[in-house]
């Protein structure tokens, strides 16, 4: 997004300061290999015209779940050796700040606060939940516009009166180890790598879940947030 290419623009101009930092533009790392007193990452431009190696003393991967899974299982030769996979579900549970509805508020005047809320209660040593809420995108006003099946004009009206109100709440829960959440690297028939990714939870797992978010929906109503 916009907003991503933002942070990750500030977050270079800042390493750029320090005097030792280079910075390697599209380019792809394929594998990284561990060497007597130095560590070779091997990787390859965007449009796949050009391979190099750098070296350095040190390595920090963090390219990210997918991708660090796949620099890895590349680099030992782990092809079709199945790995633990896991990512946090998410649920997204739009929800009316009924005070905002009744005593009317600009969005200047809201703020850019954020909040979370996470549970004491631990279920295998985890938190039971994570939530962040965030309020809705002015800016992302016209892109509800096609949901709504009535007169733009109309529509947008109701959405200047309503929006002000809306809170979005990025429910997450904890996921757990099992047979059925791996992900192992294949090469296809074209020569290609391939990652593969299978999460499928368990009838178990969504009980507890649908459970959870009973239980979250009635919390979200004390804070005068009315889930939709």
């Amino acid at each position: 997004t916009e907003n991503e290419k933002f942070i990750l623009g500030f977050f270079l101009i800042s390493l750029k300061r320090f005097k030792n930092f280079t910075y390697i533009p599209n380019n792809l790392v394929l594998k990284v290999k561990e060497r007597a007193k130095l560590v070779e990452i091997q990787s390859v431009t965007i449009d796949k015209s050009l391979e190099s190696i750098t070296r350095t003393r040190f390595l920090i991967l963090g390219a990210g779940s997918f991708n660090t899974t796949r620099i890895l299982l590349r680099s030992f030769d782990l092809f079709n050796h199945k790995t633990t996979f896991l990512t946090k579900p998410h649920y997204v549970i739009v929800c009316l700040h009924l005070r905002t509805l009744i005593r009317k508020s600009s969005f200047k005047k809201l703020g850019i606060g954020q909040l979370a809320i996470s549970s004491n209660k631990t279920n295998q040593g985890l938190s039971s939940f994570f939530i962040q809420l965030f309020r809705f995108n002015p800016s992302a006003l016209y892109k509800a516009l096609k949901y709504i099946p009535l007169p733009k004009p109309i529509s947008l009206i109701l959405l200047k009166i309503i929006a002000p109100s809306l809170v979005i709440a990025d429910v997450r829960l904890p996921s757990f180890e099992s047979k059925n959440k791996f992900c192992r690297l294949k090469r296809d028939t074209n020569g290609k790598d391939v990652l593969e990714i299978v999460f499928k939870e368990t009838e178990e797992e969504l009980r507890s879940h649908k459970n959870e978010l009973s239980n979250i929906k009635q919390q979200l109503k004390t804070l005068g947030l009315f889930p939709l």
